[in-house]
């Protein structure tokens, strides 16, 4: 099993609702996964990992550009950006995330657009089925653009500020 991270959304807000994994096969603008068509998301994928999700003792992380990847090896701090625990498969359209809770921080830096994409962190297998989910992180670098519309989806009332 692999490890990706590439961003899927861009936040106009802090959103308790979003779409975490597009549906399909798809791809990082910087040509990852090497040597696969993309990696996939289905159905059956999407039911192990809410279940997995479930299972977990606690929250999902949601940090800043990923920094609790890095901090083993910069020694920096890995502070929290938000956590979340639920996942919904939505036939079509991808895994999303459908209980955000963002820190107080996180939340007005979204909302200054100073953080404007959510990145995920997911496991992968050797046909690029993806299989689980690590982590989430707030960066500005996409590596997937263009999924979501996050001004749109304000618009018909699905993202929803929630901090704690």
């Amino acid at each position: 099993m692999k490890t990706a991270y590439c961003t899927t959304d861009t936040l106009q807000q802090p959103a308790r609702v979003f779409r975490l994994i597009p549906a399909g096969i798809f791809r990082a603008s910087d040509g990852r996964p090497q040597n696969l068509p993309g990696w996939t998301m289905n159905a059956a994928a999407a039911k192990q990992m809410i279940a997995a999700v479930e299972q977990r003792p606690g929250d999902v992380l949601i940090d800043f550009e990923h920094q609790s990847l890095n901090t083993s090896t910069n020694g920096m701090p890995a502070p929290a950006a938000g956590w979340f625990k639920q996942l919904e498969w939505r036939e079509g359209d991808g895994l999303y995330v459908t209980d955000a809770r963002w820190t107080e921080n996180a939340a007005k830096m979204i909302a200054a657009r100073e953080y404007r994409h959510i990145s995920p962190v997911f496991a992968f297998d050797k046909t690029g089925v993806v299989c689980g989910i690590v982590s989430a992180a707030l960066t500005n670098t996409p590596a997937l653009e263009g999924l979501t519309d996050f001004a749109a989806a304000s618009r018909l009332g699905i993202a929803q500020p929630n901090h704690y």
